[in-house]
């Protein structure tokens, strides 16, 4: 079987990536949009990960910070120490790895127990260039890592309804 990032790219193209729609039927119909490449590079870049970690990128930043995960996903492994960092870290109900698509209206709760009703949206154009210039001013590794990849890096705000 050529799935995941230990396959050659060009095994990956050429067979593992359909395996993989084949094999994880609920990401099937996300994954079916991607590129084989960039879905082949994009794993081996998690693999091979970041130095700094994007963790501590985040708790290094001194903005308003918020870590938001799915409850269809893995536990999230230190959420005491986010928080710690003064990060809030919020919960999407009924929600899995595509949180945006599954539930772009929520309820997040916040660490502290509060639970608030927003909606999420992707930032594009002028929002999202002012929302990088703002992370490139506050966290310049994180920054860096845009310029890394050739896909587009999704940043995005929830607000309150």
């Amino acid at each position: 079987m050529a799935v995941g990032a230990t396959a050659a790219e060009d095994v990956f193209v050429a067979t593992g990536f359909r395996e993989c729609l084949e094999s994880v039927p609920d990401w099937a119909p996300t994954l079916r949009l991607c590129d084989p490449v960039a879905v082949y590079r994009s794993a081996v870049g998690l693999v091979a990960g970041t130095r700094p970690t994007m963790r501590d990128m985040l708790t290094a930043l001194t903005i308003k910070r918020t870590f938001v995960r799915a409850d269809r996903g893995e536990p999230l492994a230190d959420a005491e120490k986010l928080s710690a960092a003064g990060v809030d870290v919020v919960t999407i109900a009924d929600a899995g790895h595509v949180m945006m698509v599954d539930q772009p209206e929520a309820t997040i709760e916040l660490a502290d127990g509060r639970r608030v009703p927003v909606r999420a949206e992707s930032l594009e154009g002028h929002d999202l260039e002012g929302a990088w210039a703002r992370i490139a001013n506050e966290a310049p590794e994180y920054a860096k890592y845009r310029t890394k990849t050739d896909r587009e890096i999704p940043v995005l705000r929830l607000r309150q309804r």
